[in-house]
């Protein structure tokens, strides 16, 4: 038996100290988040608040890095930073992002830093005018995973979410040509990521990678919409929703297990899916249907913080529903 020291003792105790904060303040902040509660973003600080003093320790030596989840630290400052852009607080927002880049090159991986990267170039899109600076971000990260091989193990894979978000922001600026060849190129890496997952037996990589494929299936739908092809796009939006609903359930228990609080998949999909339904049957002249998707989904917009930035395109979309539908006071 190897004898321990009374420094590794003490490091031991402080970090099973506070890891149980960790674990006291993740439950919480997770309900509050999944159901848009107006405390999410306290609940969400007293969450990395636990997670800086681990990290601040470990760093300081006075923990060690056994119970460090660099995938859990990247996520949590990294909602924290999209809570903050939300309320508005885009400093304090950018803040957060330095602080979860500094952690992530400290102690994590470069797919970690890449993926602070992403969730930052999400973030610098919501404005016009750091589009360039956004845009630059991705390339630079791109640049960066390309120069290393890719790292399978990682449940999360930083080289397809960055192809997602390029191409989401090409089709921001109108450049649909690039936006569909980022998508084409990503889905075949996340094919062949879901592929090495179902080969290992790993359950939580296997459903995070079958969430990237709904990913993409769902970005091309927006994409057909944005372009005018009504009928691909309600091919891929058909196609969506079962992918979706039918998400093998023991993929579903291994991360609600692996994921302390996780009550369920995304909340704000319902809403976004029946928005882009709407935009689908304007575009084939169905204004009443349109009108009838948007009403169903108003009261999810309005009441979740993450779908605050759509509010004003979701009213434009029902005010293009009631021109067409010849209700143009109301409108107006």
């Amino acid at each position: 038996m190897i004898a321990m020291s009374l420094p590794d003792l003490a490091a031991l105790k402080r970090t099973s100290m506070l890891q149980q904060q960790i674990n006291a303040a993740a439950p919480p902040a997770y309900v509050a988040r999944n159901a848009g509660s107006a405390d999410a973003l306290e609940k969400q600080a007293m969450l990395c608040a636990a997670v800086r003093a681990l990290v601040a320790a470990v760093m300081a030596g006075e923990a060690t890095t056994i119970g460090l989840s660099m995938d859990m630290v990247v996520n949590e400052f990294c909602v924290l930073a999209d809570l903050l852009a939300l309320a508005g607080r885009r400093p304090e927002a950018k803040a957060t992002f330095a602080e979860a880049e500094a952690a992530a090159r400290s102690l994590g991986t470069p797919e970690h830093q890449a993926r602070v990267a992403i969730d930052q170039a999400k973030f610098l899109q919501r404005d016009r005018a750091e589009y360039a600076q956004a845009l630059a971000l991705l390339f630079r990260t791109r640049e960066e995973l390309v120069a290393r091989r890719e790292d399978v193990a990682q449940q999360i894979s930083a080289v397809v979410h960055l192809g997602i978000q390029l191409s989401e922001l090409f089709r921001w600026l109108g450049d649909h040509v690039r936006a569909a060849g980022e998508l084409g190129e990503t889905k075949r890496s996340a094919v062949r990521l879901a592929a090495h997952a179902t080969s290992q037996g790993d359950a939580v990589a296997g459903l995070l990678r079958e969430m990237d494929l709904f990913e993409l299936q769902f970005q091309a739908a927006m994409l057909f919409l944005d372009t005018g092809h009504w009928r691909w796009a309600r091919s891929a939006l058909d196609a969506a929703l079962p992918r979706y609903s039918n998400l093998d359930p023991a993929l579903l228990a291994a991360y609600q297990a692996a994921v302390p609080g996780y009550t369920g998949l995304d909340p704000h999909f319902l809403a976004t899916y029946q928005a882009y339904r709407a935009k689908l049957a304007l575009g084939e002249r169905k204004p009443d249907e349109a009108l009838a998707l948007i009403d169903s989904v108003r009261e999810l917009f309005d009441r979740l913080p993450g779908l605050a930035a759509q509010r004003g395109v979701l009213r434009g979309l029902r005010a293009r529903a009631l021109i067409e539908a010849g209700r143009a006071a109301e409108a107006l």
